[in-house]
């Protein structure tokens, strides 16, 4: 399983976000469909790129961005297939 969360003001408020996924790039538009619908246009396959970040020691997670069209919204503790 792989976890997701919003992009937030503060590191507390995005991990508020923390849910988990099996690891699928579906899987993920699934979760930004369902909790952001009202916001994003339909998304596509292709909008939705996850590139690796970096270490974080302070929540320990090898982190990934997340972005749709360019922008970034949350991030994951690991890669995307």
């Amino acid at each position: 399983m792989v976890k997701f969360r919003w992009h937030r003001g503060s590191l507390d408020d995005s991990m508020a976000t923390v849910v988990e996924f099996d690891g699928s790039i579906h899987g993920l538009i699934d979760i930004l469909k369902a909790d952001a619908l009202p916001w994003f246009p339909p998304l596509e396959l292709d909008q939705v790129k996850v590139i690796h970040y970096g270490y974080d020691p302070r929540i320990e997670w090898h982190t990934h961005m997340v972005t749709v069209m360019g922008g970034a919204i949350g991030f994951t503790d690991g890669p995307v297939y």
